[in-house]
């Protein structure tokens, strides 16, 4: 769709767990999928088309692209209704067919199946994952950026994997979480965390998301597990766990 000049109209898509490289959602893996996201451009149509002589809203707004400045979208959803689209299943259920609805970004989103290790992406470009993901939406008091540290952590790959399931497929097999088993790996209770002890954690995650970007996108963990291991030890420490390296 970007190659289209649509690019202003989309989001980027977490459509499966292969493309997820590293933990921040950023460059090259964020550009690999992209979906249209026009839902409030298409209320503010609807609103303003309302006196066009014509009773299918999936018209009028499309109609009112064309009269108003969004031709490329105007062509494109023509392009659409000539491939079909319109009339599938999918599509022809909703009010307006190539209207995908408000959107729900999150902080964070967690990988339904997992292989080689736990990613828990923090959302930097505001994407939105297909069902192959779960949202990790906090309350608002949460601090999001330590939380996505502590999820990142090898403590919560221990407890994924504990709280999962393998699934195999595709001639692998991989850890698999429901969302209530999502909802219960381990963490620190994060309100209960010393300044110092966040501190430690944030800046562990900062050296990770900077050696990964670093990496430019390589999917080579073992050259992360310095980075890890700093990360590790800091969430140990947060949950009163004493470094036995030093005896």
């Amino acid at each position: 769709m970007n190659d289209l000049g649509l690019e202003p109209y989309t989001r980027p898509l977490l459509k499966a767990s292969g493309q997820v490289r590293q933990v921040s959602f950023e460059g090259e893996q964020a550009k690999e999928w992209v979906i249209l996201d026009i839902h409030d451009l298409v209320e503010k149509a609807r609103k303003e088309s309302d006196n066009f002589m014509n009773d299918d809203p999936a018209e009028r707004v499309k109609n009112w692209f064309e009269e108003n400045g969004y031709e490329l979208l105007h062509e494109y959803i023509v392009w659409g209704e000539q491939q079909g689209y319109d009339t599938n299943a999918t599509c022809e259920r909703r009010d307006i067919w190539y209207d995908l609805g408000e959107m729900d970004v999150a902080p964070m989103l967690i990988p339904r199946f997992a292989w080689r290790e736990n990613v828990v992406l923090w959302n930097t470009e505001d994407g939105v994952g297909t069902t192959q993901f779960y949202n990790i939406e906090p309350n608002s008091t949460a601090d999001y950026r330590l939380l996505c540290a502590c999820l990142n952590s090898r403590l919560a790959w221990l407890s994924r994997e504990i709280e999962g399931r393998q699934a195999g497929g595709q001639g692998m097999t991989r850890s698999e979480v429901k969302v209530y088993e999502a909802n219960s790996i381990l963490l620190p209770k994060i309100s209960e965390i010393s300044q110092s002890k966040r501190d430690a954690i944030l800046d562990a995650f900062e050296e990770l998301l900077k050696a990964e970007k670093e990496l430019g996108g390589e999917t080579d963990s073992e050259k992360l597990e310095a980075e890890r291991d700093v990360l590790d030890k800091a969430v140990m420490t947060a949950i009163g766990s004493k470094d036995e390296s030093r005896n």
